[in-house]
């Protein structure tokens, strides 16, 4: 139930926007975690015949303690008030935070972060029975002691909470330096390559910074740093690739680095090089493109500032599913392991065959058998515009309002939906996707 997440370099995400288990929103990675034993490991069990368990850094009410193997979580008991409470509380400055936590649950749920009648967070989450993540960004406008209370109500059935977490991800926007751009001293190296690292695989970037350059910011800025900041390509079509507009209305991830991929020889290369990576890929996003760009960052008159290399969305930008395809053409030149690692996302995605394709009313219903897997429709969304009008797991109404659902055992689908487009069409133009949960 725990999620072991591998640190490649000292990563922050900067989230304004709701990651759940959308195709269009998940990217994953590890911070440091603000509430003491937020994955609740610090838990006792008491009792011969009958096992009392508890926890010894939260209050809990309207929550009973429950234990899978060696790692415990918190599970809904009563049907009227469900709260949890640091039993401490935290010191944190101004900026913005994010809440994360993994939530099973069947149906919706409305959460909240609050303290007393201040309320940071406030949202409905859905699920489908599987423990799925869930993160929400919000900002604090004051340093001072934080005494956070987590609630969860207005659902239906039981809903289990784990790995409970409070990240910071930076000071607010609105103290960000206007970014400044430097192509011929930063820059972010062409095409993108898997790391292979068995489960913690991934997509990585490399960039580079001129050693001269580099230095001599360094003797005016003590905490310079380089990096990279990654994001979904399509987030890219309305908003600007800097971490002031992402962090406003979109998502990015921003990799600083602690060591040069050649430090052997950087005095004869001129540059530092060095290397970020996106691992724990939700499947989902196994063909989805992720964008890269390299900077620098230091802190300036109490301001942090961004001096960021060119992009090119030709040069910059590739899916996980794009690169292990190109890169399997020379499979000579990698060893079993990264062939391994290929594969194994490449095998994440697949196509069922339709038992039924129907044409009826300017749309169709497809029919599938068996599915297991996150379900999805794909189409040139270019070309055809497609609304769904009704959606069935074996022979039940089931939600496909945020265009996707995890399918944890076998099941038979039937989807309805009308296709637009200019031309007149015959043949169906949408098919099923189904990404393999793992």
């Amino acid at each position: 139930m725990k999620k072991g997440l591998y640190l490649i370099c000292s990563l922050i995400i900067f989230i304004l926007a709701l990651f759940t288990i959308t195709p269009f929103y998940a990217v994953k990675s590890e911070e440091e975690n603000l509430f003491i034993d937020g994955g609740f490991d610090d838990g006792n069990t008491t009792g011969r015949l009958t096992k009392v368990h508890t926890i010894n850094c939260w209050q809990v009410l309207g929550f009973s303690i429950q234990k899978s193997g060696d790692s415990y979580y918190i599970k809904t008991s009563l049907d009227s008030f469900h709260s949890l409470t640091p039993n401490n509380t935290i010191s944190l400055t101004a900026g913005v935070y994010k809440l994360s936590f993994d939530a099973s649950l069947n149906g919706n749920a409305d959460i909240s972060l609050k303290e007393d009648l201040a309320v940071y967070v406030s949202e409905t989450i859905s699920g489908q029975g599987d423990f799925a993540t869930y993160e929400f960004s919000f900002t604090l406008e004051e340093s001072k002691n934080y005494g956070f209370t987590f609630f969860v109500s207005g659902f239906d059935g039981e809903v289990s909470i784990d790995n409970m977490g409070l990240y910071y991800l930076g000071e607010a926007t609105t103290e960000r330096e206007p970014e400044t751009f430097d192509g011929e001293n930063i820059t972010t190296e062409w095409g993108a390559s898997i790391r292979a690292y068995g489960t913690e695989s991934g997509l990585r970037f490399k960039g580079r910074v001129n050693k001269a350059f580099f230095d001599g910011l360094a003797t005016n800025y003590p905490d310079i740093q380089a990096g990279i900041i990654i994001t979904p390509t399509d987030f890219l079509s309305d908003c600007d690739f800097t971490v002031s507009a992402l962090t406003s209305a979109k998502a990015v991830q921003i990799c600083t680095v602690s060591r040069w991929n050649n430090e052997q020889t950087v005095d004869t290369d001129n540059y530092y090089g060095f290397n970020c990576a996106i691992v724990n890929i939700l499947p989902y996003n196994i063909d989805r493109r992720f964008s890269a760009r390299s900077f620098v960052r230091f802190t300036e008159n109490g301001h942090v500032k961004y001096i960021y290399g060119d992009y090119v969305e030709a040069d910059n930008a590739r899916s996980v599913k794009y690169v292990a395809e190109q890169a399997l053409k020379e499979s000579e030149k990698y060893a079993p392991y990264q062939i391994e690692a290929m594969n194994y996302f490449l095998d994440t995605i697949y196509y069922p065959e339709a038992t039924s394709i129907v044409a009826a009313d300017g749309g169709f219903t497809l029919q599938y058998s068996g599915i297991t897997g996150y379900f999805v429709l794909d189409y040139d969304r270019q070309t055809y515009t497609v609304s769904v009008n009704s959606f069935k797991v074996n022979g039940t109404a089931a939600n496909f309002s945020q265009g996707i659902i995890l399918l944890s055992e076998s099941a038979d689908i039937e989807i309805s939906f009308s296709v637009s487009a200019a031309e007149p069409i015959s043949d169906c133009p949408v098919q099923g996707k189904i990404y393999r949960n793992r």
